[in-house]
């Protein structure tokens, strides 16, 4: 079988493409493990819900206020939905 060149690449460029606008839409989040004060002075209890931005903050799942938080390994856990 072969294959053109432009075919290829048109076909890998989609492919590259549909996984780069999957990735972008993964939302991940976390819980904290404990009772944190976030940097605006707000007291969030444990186990709260948080979703992570650009891989080093964290925003509070709240409709009502922001609340953000740096990210760090040792407070928080991936959250299972």
């Amino acid at each position: 079988m072969v294959i053109q060149w432009e075919t290829a690449v048109t076909y890998y460029c989609s492919i590259e493409s549909h996984l780069s606008r999957a990735f972008v839409f993964m939302k991940k989040y976390y819980r904290n493990l404990v009772s944190i004060t976030s940097p605006e002075g707000i007291e969030v209890d444990e186990g709260s819900l948080w979703e992570l931005k650009d891989n080093h903050l964290l925003v509070l799942v709240d409709e009502d206020q922001y609340v953000s938080c740096p990210f760090d390994a040792a407070l928080f856990v991936e959250a299972e939905l």
